[in-house]
């Protein structure tokens, strides 16, 4: 299960977590308004958005990938490795998972394309990325965004970030 290696924190997160409809709400207003896009939760350490993700991820099972900086779970092939299993177990990709050490966003823009071409009609692929702050910005080279996430997204997929204040991303 691609999952499984975020199931504790998912469920440490969840445990005791109420509350936050305003932040939902928000989320698929953003779906409904927009036909692809990013949403970013911004906020400062502590105020629950980890939380916010995992009780996300836990509403809608969506592909979801955590950044930890102390269990060293901060890098892009980590992200794509995790995101291509998810997608792969939800879609019937042809893509396949990405080559070792794969240095550039085109193979999850292929993935993403794959599934958002077998989205009902009305259907929405959401990928879910917490700590965006935590991935690992040393090998980024000028002008990459963290965890080469591409420039504009196919039909029907969004992503949910969350990110510190002034995390320069």
């Amino acid at each position: 299960n691609p999952i499984s290696v975020f199931q504790s924190l998912i469920e440490d997160r969840t445990k005791d977590f109420v509350g936050r409809e305003f932040v939902f709400d928000a989320i698929e207003q953003f779906k409904t308004d927009k036909t692809s896009g990013y949403f970013i939760i911004e906020g400062p350490p502590g105020i629950g958005k980890s939380s916010i993700m995992a009780a996300y991820h836990k509403r809608v099972e969506c592909p979801i990938h955590f950044n930890v900086r102390s269990a060293g779970i901060v890098n892009y092939d980590q992200f794509l490795q995790g995101i291509s299993q998810q997608l792969n177990a939800r879609f019937s990709i042809t893509t396949g998972l990405p080559p070792k050490n794969a240095r550039d966003g085109s193979h999850l823009l292929k993935l993403l394309q794959e599934a958002s071409e077998q989205l009902k009609w009305n259907d929405k692929l959401v990928v879910a990325v917490d700590a965006l702050d935590e991935a690992n910005k040393s090998s980024l080279q000028q002008g990459e965004n963290i965890l080469l996430l591409p420039p504009t997204l196919p039909t029907g997929v969004y992503f949910v970030l969350t990110t510190r204040p002034k995390a320069n991303l």
